[in-house]
């Protein structure tokens, strides 16, 4: 059953809530690596891909852009780093037509402060372990290439039934609502943390 993401925001709120938190379930911790030596690659590599897609939830959560802005986000180009600040931003052109028309020239919004020591843990511990360190993007399949959005989209759901045992329609029914529910004053207003502008 399709889930009507503008109904009842306290139920929707816990369900942002249960999504961040099978992101942190899924975080391995730096203490993971001290069980693999540096020749055991394919093994760093797979605890690697657990701390990826704990961030991408995370971050999922608290900046619901479309998939394909997820898989095009790239370091140094829409994620930058100014004084110390971290910001997420796009073109006008690189967002969907429907959002282009009714935004500034660029779009650009902070990135999660609660998320920021993670996200400098990902580049400088994780991402090396993983084939696509040497790319742009973000965030790479194991291929060492950049996510379609399929994949993109079936990890995700996979890594949240992992933890949750919710079932993969649902959960899609949930991400795909999550840019215009969080959007919503009234969401914004309510949250006290997960998926906020703060």
């Amino acid at each position: 059953m399709a889930l009507d993401m503008n109904y009842d925001p306290p139920k929707h709120l816990n369900l942002l809530t249960t999504l961040d938190e099978a992101g942190q379930s899924e975080y391995p911790g730096l203490v993971a690596l001290a069980y693999f030596p540096v020749t055991s690659v394919e093994e760093r590599m797979a605890v690697a891909m657990k701390a990826y897609q704990s961030l991408v939830i995370r971050l999922l959560v608290r900046r619901p852009l479309r998939t394909r802005n997820g898989c095009d986000r790239q370091i140094d180009g829409n994620l930058c780093c100014e004084s110390g600040h971290w910001t997420i931003q796009f073109r006008a052109e690189e967002m969907e037509k429907e959002r282009a028309h009714r935004r500034p020239r660029v779009y650009r919004v902070i990135f999660p402060e609660d998320l920021v020591s993670q996200l400098e843990e990902f580049l400088a511990v994780w991402r090396p372990m993983l084939p696509g360190r040497d790319l742009a993007e973000l965030f790479t399949t194991l291929a060492g290439r950049p996510f379609s959005g399929l994949a993109l989209n079936n990890g995700v759901r996979k890594t949240i039934y992992a933890h949750t045992g919710a079932r993969p329609t649902f959960v899609r029914s949930v991400l795909s609502g999550l840019p215009n529910f969080l959007s919503r004053p009234e969401t914004l207003r309510r949250n006290k943390g997960v998926g906020s502008n703060s």
